[in-house]
């Protein structure tokens, strides 16, 4: 086989390289489109390789601003009349250039957007805060690319008006690309398919609370969700979480059933295989939750068995997977995720409720999904929450030290 493909062969009636009888000249032109190739395949691969958000911006960056850049380049030589060759030159070099400090810009800019509409209640100010940065990297493109295509018209009459038009022309040609391209790498459905409320207006169970960590571990909370108040029940000894062995569902609580009572253990990181007591003597119902090895994302039910029309678990490996529903009867599916520009939400350690209502952990926010109504609302914020249907709350439950 070495023998027969060696590239030190020339076939003297075609003056080309060869590999057996196929010219590599002919080759040639089907290696042109392998760059094509991987945009259409590689970015929905297997959930473990990556997301299309996390392919489709290298793609872009390395490999599309080249596209792009030919794309404008000739139009603008045919518009403005500039060399082929410089025009698309200079057009690949200003993709480059603005996506390179673009991206760096937008790091920025996307901080100080969340620190404006996510304060508050993330939820309500995800969409405000996803169409802000698109309006800034609509605005930045052509700031970042003009010096270019003023450089194309240096030496022609009114160069700073023709100049801008020509830059506007090239942003118009880049985002009629770009737009569908990141709609379709970007997942929305989560911020676009429910209605963010308040908790308030939420229909709710009102024999139900929900024990939770505080987003930096040191507390243990109880909400009570009937009456929407919130209480400190216990203060956790000083413990640093190793970050080394956390994933986004840990730290949290699980829970067990002892005997008539529920004991509520800490479940510091995926190497600890068996808990820390934190609670003991809770009176309720509860359903245990698993510890391994499905982590956060086999939601627990406290439905009965024949309500269960409706199954839903959260991702396995990545943010963009969201929430997912399937409907055993008529087999319909569902998809609640989030994965935009600096943002992925990551839905895990669920409890789905009567109503096919469920309560979950998003990021750092516990959220409550009116799954019917299609609708969700921020309970608090918190992770790693623990569901009981609580038969009496005349006292607090005792608690245990955990050892750190």
């Amino acid at each position: 086989m070495a023998e027969n493909c060696s590239p030190a062969r020339q076939n003297p009636a075609t003056r080309t390289l060869c590999c057996d009888s196929i010219p590599i000249m002919k080759v040639s032109r089907w290696v042109h489109l392998l760059p094509i190739s991987l945009l259409v395949y590689a970015i929905p691969a297997h959930a473990n390789m990556g997301t299309p958000l996390m392919w489709g911006t290298l793609l872009h960056l390395y490999i599309g601003n080249a596209f792009i850049g030919i794309l404008e380049g000739l139009i603008l030589a045919k518009l403005g009349g500039f060399g082929k060759i410089k025009s698309i030159l200079t057009m690949i070099a200003a993709n480059y250039v603005s996506a390179l400090w673009g991206f760096n810009t937008l790091g920025i800019v996307a901080e100080q957007l969340k620190s404006v509409f996510l304060s508050e209640d993330p939820l309500m100010g995800v969409r405000y805060y996803f169409y802000s940065l698109i309006a800034v990297a609509i605005f930045l493109t052509p700031v970042f690319e003009y010096p270019f295509v003023l450089f194309l018209c240096w030496n022609r009459p009114r160069k700073w008006i023709r100049s801008i038009g020509l830059c506007l022309l090239a942003q118009a040609i880049s985002y009629a690309i770009l737009i569908p391209y990141y709609s379709w790498a970007t997942s929305t459905t989560l911020m676009t398919e429910l209605d963010p409320v308040p908790i308030s207006e939420m229909e709710r169970p009102r024999d139900v609370s929900i024990y939770y960590l505080t987003p930096n571990c040191a507390e243990v909370h109880r909400f009570d969700l009937g009456k929407l108040s919130d209480h400190e029940v216990f203060k956790l000894d000083i413990w640093e979480p190793n970050q080394t062995f956390l994933h986004i569902e840990l730290p949290r609580l699980l829970a067990r059933v002892n005997g008539e009572l529920i004991d509520i253990l800490l479940q510091k990181d995926y190497r600890d295989e068996e808990g820390m007591l934190v609670l003991s003597g809770l009176k309720g119902e509860c359903v245990e939750t698993p510890l391994f090895p499905t982590y956060g994302h086999d939601f627990t039910d406290f439905r009965n068995p024949d309500d269960r029309t409706w199954t839903f678990h959260g991702p396995h490996s990545w943010a963009v997977e969201g929430i997912k529903g399937f409907n055993k009867e008529t087999e319909e599916r569902v998809w609640y995720g989030l994965e935009i520009p600096y943002i992925e939400w990551y839905p895990c350690n669920g409890t789905i409720l009567d109503g096919d209502r469920i309560v979950f952990q998003l990021e750092d926010m516990i959220c409550l999904l009116d799954f019917p109504k299609k609708r969700i609302a921020r309970i608090c914020q918190g992770r790693g929450p623990v569901v009981i249907r609580e038969i009496q709350r005349d006292s607090f439950p005792s608690a245990t030290h955990p050892q750190s």
